[in-house]
């Protein structure tokens, strides 16, 4: 493909949503630092029925990506699993596609194939088809009672051919 396109943007483009939404009190919150390296950062808890943070960002327009195989990430974090988070709609009662990843504490590149994407709503599988021609939304998602505190140093997202 020829044209270059990297999520990372600007902090002001990615959003927290964790589980306070829910009553859980799990926490996070994200910024880019002066290197362009996007931060996640917080903490999970299971507490009333809580577990899960995420960041991603809306795309506005949604953004093409028919002719890619998927997503390549550099990232770096502790030893902890994670979900590249990805949809075609905005809605959320809409199904996300996810898939996942394991940190073990260096940089670490992952290619996640488009084809291997699990589709969820709310955390409960459904049967959908992620497609490529329309991606609204990019991000990531800690959860599987994985309580503590937790960091994920971005340094790419980018899709390859």
């Amino acid at each position: 493909m020829t044209k270059q396109i990297n999520f990372l943007g600007n902090k002001a483009h990615w959003h927290c949503v964790d589980d306070p939404v829910m009553g859980g009190t799990s926490w996070s919150q994200v910024r880019l630092n002066s290197r362009n390296l996007l931060i996640w950062a917080g903490s999970l808890s299971l507490e009333n029925g809580g577990g899960f943070a995420s960041v991603s960002q809306k795309l506005s327009p949604a953004i093409n990506l028919k002719g890619y195989q998927g997503i390549h990430i550099v990232v770096q974090g502790e030893s902890k699993i994670y979900k590249l988070n990805l949809a075609n709609d905005n809605s959320p009662n809409s199904p996300r596609f996810q898939l996942r990843f394991r940190t073990v504490g260096n940089e670490q590149h992952f290619k996640l194939a488009f084809a291997n994407l699990e589709a969820s709503i709310r955390g409960r599988k459904v049967n959908a088809q992620f497609s490529p021609s329309y991606l609204s939304q990019i991000g990531f998602l800690i959860a599987d009672q994985q309580e503590g505190p937790f960091t994920l140093n971005i340094k790419s997202i980018q899709p390859y051919d």
